[in-house]
């Protein structure tokens, strides 16, 4: 997916890291992952490693891709990773209805 690097660096924005805010994230595609159609960039690749394996420590408040509630996702929320995104959802039942009907992520849940 291409994201929004080139565009935020044209701005010189700058944005802190996901895992450690007191460090500043580096803008690229590599150091970015989606989780629940959301955006995500860290400092460095050990920071990332941390981010995808435990992404509900840092993400805050999600949409749940299916019942379309918020929630605050804890370790045993369930998981769904497809093309890199990372989909966490409400409940189980969530995402027993979101493998069941085929479906892919579409983007950000804005």
């Amino acid at each position: 997916m291409k994201g929004p690097e080139a565009f935020l660096r044209k701005l010189e924005l700058r944005l802190p890291s996901a895992v450690d805010p007191s460090t500043l994230a580096t803008l690229t595609p590599e150091l970015r992952t989606t989780v629940n159609g959301h955006f995500f960039w860290v400092a460095d690749a050990d920071e990332l490693a941390a981010l995808r394996a435990a992404p509900h420590a840092y993400t805050g408040r999600l949409l749940d891709p299916v019942e379309h509630v918020w929630f605050v996702p804890v370790a045993e929320s369930p998981r769904r990773d497809i093309e890199g995104e990372i989909l966490l959802f409400a409940s189980l039942g969530s995402a027993e209805r979101f493998a069941a009907s085929g479906a892919e992520p579409v983007g950000h849940a804005h």
